[in-house]
């Protein structure tokens, strides 16, 4: 079939007095369909003219079979179904004695256009997909992975949670830890006060982590639950395998990974301080003066509706945690997940204590609302193991013996002071445990192993006062802040610090 500009070409130049031969050479087309055209008088274009025909062809007579092997797979294994390579192997031996002369191509492309078939009949026996309206203060949320390099330049994968809002396609976001409940909820807390609003409804995905769906019904965690009523927001749950109904938010976290985070990001900072310095910004920035796909209006402009339909944060901000009571065992010990535990020492075998997890850390209390130590909250796959150091190494002082196989050493590994008492008698070994242990209770385990790492990097062995002065300095005027930033010469006073 010719163009329209052909024919359009055809009758013009017929008439411009154009003879058949002429406007066939100069057209390129067959005098017979030349004269076709110029004698045509309806160009009407009707429904006939889109109407498909079907022509008989080869494979008529093995459809029937493709089709059949085609809807029995959908029952197996989705990588375990049959290629157009495998079902032309199964019909050539099949029919190898009935002259099969049908090509691989033919099936091929038979194979594509019946799953496609396929595929929308499915879509429509479920509903198919509706084209949704969302309004303005309106929310969906969904998590993300993305890898990003550490402080170590170590590739580690993520978990970032994303808030987009439908009606203008802003979006917002934030790294965690974890999908748990304690994280969803932190991470939105995050979100309301960086936008200083919270949106009048936010679609979760089928309830990850912040609930459980049993059949039909699905039963919401009760932090979530008080979370939810605290802020004054609606939650709405997609349906089971319905994404298009957070369609949104889902592109949301693709676009913005392949967009900011490709390369991989650089962290160099822990995860909760990157957030507020890089992630919060960076996120609700992304994209902001592009226009709106649909309504052709920049993004920044739509945001002002959504903003101005949500409403005010409440006055009193939320604890995000979950309060439980745990009893310990013989090592005072006590397991978070299935992989991670958090060991209080001896002094509290057996007891009965509170635990407090948050997103980032676990807490330990006493039954009298004394804080014991606060860990950090480990995540993964992988066993780890927390020690409150501080109180075994109470213990250690009245057991040396056991120092070999002590966490403390093990936390030691790598420092002067650790090879140092390995070499010591038994008589230095508990004295300078106990200078360790008096400037631990008094400092904190982390400001007295600076110290001792600072003092012994020459080979000098501190004595207690060394270790309290220099410990104090470090409290009192950090280590950082001592840096010659004027870079003025001052070698000249040299002398008057030398041993």
């Amino acid at each position: 079939m010719l163009k329209m500009s052909q024919v359009s070409t055809i009758r013009e130049m017929w008439q411009n007095g154009y003879t058949i031969t002429d406007i066939s050479k100069a057209v390129n087309v067959d005098p017979k369909t030349v004269n076709k055209y110029r004698a045509t008088d309806d160009f009407n274009k009707n429904v006939q003219s889109f109407v498909k025909t079907v022509r008989n062809s080869k494979i008529d007579l093995y459809k029937s079979e493709i089709i059949k092997m085609l809807e029995e797979e959908t029952q197996w294994f989705h990588k375990q179904r049959y290629t157009a390579k495998r079902i032309y192997e199964i019909l050539l031996k099949k029919y190898k004695d009935k002259d099969f002369s049908i090509s691989y191509n033919t099936i091929a492309r038979f194979v594509k256009n019946q799953r496609k078939e396929l595929r929308r009949k499915d879509s429509v026996s479920e509903g198919g997909t509706l084209a949704l309206v969302w309004n303005p203060g309106e929310a969906q949320c969904d998590f993300g992975e993305a890898d990003y390099y550490d402080k170590n330049n170590t590739l580690i994968r993520g978990k970032y949670l994303l808030v987009s809002f439908p009606y203008s396609n802003r979006i917002i976001g934030v790294f965690m830890p974890g999908e748990n409940c304690e994280c969803v909820c932190q991470a939105l807390q995050y979100i309301f006060e960086r936008i200083e609003r919270v949106p009048n409804s936010i679609l979760f995905d089928n309830a990850t982590g912040i609930g459980k769906r049993i059949g039909s019904t699905l039963k919401e965690n009760e932090g979530f639950t008080r979370f939810k009523m605290h802020y004054g927001f609606i939650a709405k749950f997609a349906n089971p395998y319905s994404g298009f109904e957070k369609g949104n938010v889902e592109n949301a976290v693709g676009s913005f990974r392949r967009n900011e985070m490709v390369p991989p990001l650089k962290i160099d900072t822990d995860l909760y301080t990157f957030n507020f310095t890089t992630m919060l910004d960076l996120t609700f920035s992304y994209r902001l003066e592009e226009k709106h796909h649909l309504k052709k209006t920049p993004i920044s402009e739509l945001f002002k509706d959504d903003f101005k339909a949500m409403h005010y944060l409440p006055q009193k901000p939320f604890r995000v945690s979950k309060i439980t009571t745990m009893s310990l065992n013989n090592v005072g010990s006590f397991i978070e997940g299935e992989s991670h535990r958090y060991v209080l020492g001896p002094d509290y075998s057996g007891a009965k204590i509170i635990v407090e997890k948050t997103a980032w850390e676990i807490i330990t209390y006493e039954l009298s609302g004394k804080e014991i130590k606060t860990f950090k909250r480990e995540y993964g796959q992988e066993h780890t193991d927390s020690h409150f150091l501080e109180a075994e190494l109470k213990r250690i002082i009245k057991k040396t013996r056991a120092w070999d196989n002590s966490s403390v050493r093990m936390a030691l590994c790598g420092t002067p002071l650790r090879d140092y008492i390995d070499t010591s008698d038994e008589v230095t070994r508990r004295k300078y445990l106990i200078a360790l242990n008096k400037s631990t209770q008094k400092y904190g385990f982390g400001d007295t192993l600076t110290a001792f790492n600072v003092l012994m990097k020459d080979g000098h062995i501190p004595s207690e006062a060394d270790l309290n002065m220099y410990c104090s300095r470090i409290q009192s005027f950090p280590v950082n802040a001592s840096e010659n930033s004027t870079g003025v010469n001052l070698s000249m006073f040299d002398q008057l610090i030398k041993r």
